[in-house]
């Protein structure tokens, strides 16, 4: 309590000087305006005002004097602490405004930074994708120069005959035809050969339905390999629905009008077959013999015998006849040593 007395007394002695200096300072000027000769009616306002302003200095003047003796017995400590109270709320309400405010400048200035960095990363983003284009366009137009030169000729040809809508994939590049398309609606079908086997890429007219199918050899039929949809969003650009992979076709079986279907043959019936058992062999289930009448212990006894005989019929090794070799044609020419034909030679040029 003493110190929010001494506050006021020292805040109550400081109005009371400055409200004596604001009289002073008036009644100089009074002093002056009075031995003035400029213009009169100014001067006289002007005095008037003066007066009046000093003797609302001196009330107020009188008023804090009353309030220094007030003070000094104790009859405004309520009114000090009630004050405190409020000038604390007051204090507290600025510095929170003060605080958000300088919170709000810093979200502010990070909103800001983000911002500018978020510029600057896009405008360098696009100019690096500005130099890849760049760089991607002129490999692109390389490449194609590339694969112009290893075009077959019978694309070529071929090229020159067909619709718009229709062209060759070689070697990654779409090749069109050069007459007008079949139609404003109508599909665009590219061919493409790969490993031996055709591949056929059919796009609608809008290009959201893809179809692509494989022709394995010239006469077979295309297989179908799968069927993808797509869908455009708000940019323009296509987005996949589904990629559907259709079953295969079934197979047909040509069965003929005079013969009825046959089941299977079991290996031991084909091999009956083979060996020539008969026509109705693999039919049915009789068993045949397979050595031809001779039962089994016959004919291990012959093989047997057969074993027994000797390889040379009965003549030994020793009393085995020469060999019969034929006697030399005389009449067939015989080639000479070389020194019998040098010596021939030089009795020929004697």
């Amino acid at each position: 309590m003493d110190k929010l007395r001494i506050s006021e007394k020292n805040r109550i002695n400081t109005r009371i000087r400055e409200l004596e200096s604001f009289t002073r300072f008036n009644s100089n000027s009074i002093s002056r305006l009075r031995g003035s000769n400029g213009n009169i009616e100014f001067n006289r306002a002007k005095i008037a005002k003066m007066k009046t302003e000093n003797e609302t200095f001196s009330n107020e003047i009188k008023e804090l004097q009353e309030r220094l003796v007030d003070l000094a017995s104790g009859k405004i400590d309520a009114e000090l602490k009630r004050q405190r109270r409020e000038d604390t709320l007051i204090e507290r309400k600025k510095t929170t405004e003060k605080r958000q405010k300088k919170m709000g400048e810093m979200a502010d200035k990070k909103n800001q930074h983000a911002v500018s960095k978020d510029y600057w990363d896009r405008t360098i983003k696009a100019s690096r994708e500005h130099r890849y284009n760049e760089r991607s366009a002129k490999r692109g137009y390389d490449y194609v120069l590339r694969v112009q030169r290893t075009l077959p000729q019978y694309i070529r040809a071929n090229l020159s005959n067909m619709p718009n809508n229709k062209g060759y994939i070689w070697r990654g590049v779409h090749y069109y035809g050069l007459k007008d398309p079949e139609g404003e609606k109508a599909n665009t079908i590219m061919f493409e050969n790969s490993k031996g086997q055709l591949y056929i890429h059919e796009w609608s007219h809008d290009f959201l339905t893809y179809t692509k199918k494989v022709k394995k050899d010239k006469r077979g039929r295309a297989e179908t390999l799968f069927i993808e949809t797509f869908r455009k969003d708000i940019g323009g650009r296509r987005v996949s629905i589904s990629k559907i992979k259709p079953p295969p076709p079934k197979q047909r079986r040509s069965v003929s009008r005079n013969h009825s279907r046959r089941r299977k043959m079991t290996p031991a019936e084909a091999r009956r077959r083979s060996r020539g058992r008969g026509a109705n062999a693999a039919g049915n289930n009789i068993e045949r013999p397979r050595n031809n009448g001779v039962s089994k212990n016959k004919r291990k006894g012959s093989a047997k015998a057969r074993r027994k005989k000797p390889r040379n019929n009965g003549v030994t090794k020793n009393k085995r006849k020469p060999r019969e070799t034929k006697p030399p044609d005389r009449g067939m020419h015989r080639t000479l040593p070389a020194w019998m034909t040098r010596k021939k030679d030089q009795n020929n040029n004697k």
